[in-house]
């Protein structure tokens, strides 16, 4: 494997922590952390997916594979969620439910529409979101918007409008309604997923140290501007919040290639929690509703901060252990 591929292995790791951590984030307590790692998470997740992407399909083969590995998730999950809600209301017992929905009407309403926070619908104001599964819809938009709308065109500059355009579409569009299934999100990621595509194609770029500092200053100074929210398109400034998530993202890789990569521990643990992208999403979703490691620990320490760090690690943990269950005895009983 080339150092480029294993650092974009290393970068979906890291991700992987940042919405584990993001998740956990109280927005009255931790607002500036939160708008710090929220300028970003779901850039650097949708740069790993650009890189990562197969665009040799046709475009009904990319359609259906969209379908079948992030939609199709999307869908029994979401029913996994209902039926479970459900169940606990039955039983009276919501509060093994973090976000318990007022009713299955409600949840089936919720998940039909896909937008991960309560928002302004085409049907009106929503009540509840679907939370970090959204991210299952995102990608199914957003690979089908990049393979079909951006790849096919051959001039790079052609490619680049049309980007740009979708780009703009999205935020647009969010100042008035939230489309389902999270389409302004999907449109407004467009730029790091091409920017993932070009770096993996361009041997000669580099993340050089002068970067890495127009990066950090831009990532803290933008942070500061207001609400990073991916999920609905919203974010401050438009134009430079999104050079400035390009510019984080080099951070984050220059990070990687200088320290983490050196170090064979971290470089293998944080690369195995990157490894599946729906199955990592799902956990952590699951993780986060059922577990509540946080609400476990508070009862044993007292210190939220503490907490915080505790919760991360053991959330890490839970996931990789999932992994291994799935890599070691799920996937092979399957290949057999």
């Amino acid at each position: 494997m080339d150092r480029k591929t294993e650092n974009v292995k290393i970068i979906t790791g890291v991700v992987f922590i940042l919405l584990i951590t993001i998740q956990l984030l109280n927005a009255q307590f931790h607002g500036y952390i939160l708008n710090l790692l929220n300028v970003v998470t779901v850039p650097a997740f949708f740069f790993t997916v650009g890189y990562n992407l197969d665009v040799s399909k046709t475009r009904r083969q990319t359609i259906l594979n969209s379908m079948k590995k992030y939609l199709l998730p999307y869908v029994l999950v979401s029913l996994v969620f209902i039926i479970l809600n459900k169940l606990f209301q039955l039983i009276n017992k919501p509060e093994l439910f973090v976000s318990p929905f007022s009713s299955m009407t409600a949840g089936l309403k919720t998940f039909a529409y896909g937008i991960i926070w309560p928002t302004n619908t085409l049907f009106g104001n929503s009540d509840f979101g679907v939370g970090l599964i959204w991210l299952l819809l995102g990608l199914f938009f957003a690979i089908i918007i990049f393979s079909i709308c951006v790849y096919r065109l051959s001039k790079t500059w052609q490619q680049i409008i049309v980007v740009i355009t979708f780009t703009l579409f999205g935020y647009i569009l969010n100042q008035f309604v939230q489309l389902p299934w999270s389409f302004e999100a999907a449109c407004v990621v467009q730029p790091y997923i091409y920017f993932g595509y070009q770096f993996k194609n361009h041997e000669q770029w580099r993340m050089e140290f002068s970067t890495f500092l127009v990066g950090i200053i831009l990532w803290f100074a933008l942070s500061r501007t207001g609400s990073f929210d991916f999920g609905v398109a919203n974010i401050p400034h438009w134009i430079l919040g999104t050079v400035g998530s390009l510019f984080s993202i080099a951070c984050l890789y220059y990070f990687s290639d200088k320290v983490l990569i050196k170090v064979p521990v971290l470089r293998e643990l944080i690369s195995y929690l990157g490894k599946h992208y729906r199955k990592g999403i799902i956990s952590i979703a699951f993780i986060n509703e059922f577990l509540q490691v946080k609400n476990y620990l508070s009862f044993l320490i007292t210190n939220e901060d503490i907490i915080l760090i505790l919760t991360i690690m053991l959330t890490s943990i839970v996931l990789m252990c999932l992994y291994i269950i799935y890599d070691h005895f799920i996937n092979k009983k399957v290949a057999n």
